[in-house]
């Protein structure tokens, strides 16, 4: 067992010695604490000694009852525990019965690496967004209530009746938490006239056909995910952006071909998705299509407009 208090705290429970090495491994190597728990008895003890950030489950183990069941009788104690599964079974009767204890994602081995630290970054990065929301809409509403207070009234004991400061200018998405279209013009302003740089366009392919089958808040979660995917993928150099409710921009610190080759080794790499909604889920594999745009000729923001448009 490899502990760092720093990191995140995944527990893998899996009773293949090779599997169980190989994901310990790879996940100490990017600073994760790993525990690993080879039965559901080990499992149980192991939560109720340390809770994990995320547990990755395998579904068939040697044992009298398997993965989805020891995560549905840990989730009698820990009720918003995140679990993902990682299991060499998806026929619709396993599938149907994961669902039902609602994990985070759905990994179908034999897996490539890349794979599975997509899968737990995203995870965690769902994890901690869905155990931060009541605390931001408490501050939310305390500062709704704020605003709506008269100018002039009292605020508190010491406070002195004067005007409301402007608000500050939004340069985040919301969905995402990814800067938003603003902050990408800001960024792109700031260029030198005889830049090399370059911005990436990146529309999530068939958008409007999942959004006709799942519903929008499906296009949300599918929205979400794959920033979080493709910003894992990208090295910090690099400036992902929200443009508009489709699409993407990807503006590089330095510009240049090596830089292009980078945003594109990003972008290749497909998204696998598990879906889930009330009632019904998919195993999506999420590509995006992508264009390079160069400070040249028409404004800048016209030219991205016009490949938004074209591409999505």
């Amino acid at each position: 067992m490899t502990t760092n208090p720093q990191s995140a705290g995944i527990l893998v429970v899996e009773d293949d010695p090779s599997i169980a090495t190989v994901l310990e491994e790879i996940l100490t190597g990017k600073d994760y604490s790993v525990r690993v728990a080879t039965n559901p008895a080990e499992a149980i003890e192991a939560v109720g000694l340390q809770l994990p950030e995320l547990v990755l489950m395998d579904i068939n183990l040697s044992s009298d009852i398997d993965g989805i069941e020891t995560v549905r009788r840990l989730r009698v104690d820990h009720e918003d525990l995140p679990v993902c599964f990682i299991t060499a079974f998806s026929d619709d009767e396993t599938v149907h019965r994961a669902e039902a204890v609602e994990p985070m994602a759905y990994l179908v081995k034999p897996f490539e690496m890349a794979d599975v630290l997509t899968m737990v970054n995203i995870s965690l990065a769902g994890a901690r967004r869905s155990k931060d929301r009541p605390k931001k809409k408490m501050m939310l509403m305390a500062e709704r209530r704020f605003a709506s207070a008269p100018v002039g009234a009292s605020q508190g004991p010491g406070t002195t009746p004067e005007a409301r400061p402007a608000p500050p200018e939004v340069l985040d998405d919301k969905l995402t938490g990814l800067p938003n279209r603003r902050a990408a013009e800001r960024e792109i302003d700031e260029w030198d006239d005889n830049t090399d740089r370059f911005v990436a366009v990146l529309s999530v392919d068939h958008l409007p056909l999942l959004r006709q089958r799942f519903g929008g808040t499906a296009i949300d979660q599918i929205l979400f995910t794959f920033s979080q995917h493709i910003g894992q993928h990208l090295p910090d150099r690099y400036v992902l952006a929200r443009w508009d409710a489709s699409t993407f921009v990807v503006t590089p610190k330095v510009g240049g071909t090596e830089a292009q080759r980078e945003v594109a080794r990003a972008v290749a790499a497909p998204m696998l998705y598990h879906l889930r909604l009330p009632g019904r889920s998919a195993l999506l594999r999420v590509s995006a299509t992508m264009r390079i745009v160069y400070p040249k000729g028409k404004p800048l923001t016209e030219q991205i407009d016009a490949i938004a448009n074209a591409i999505r």
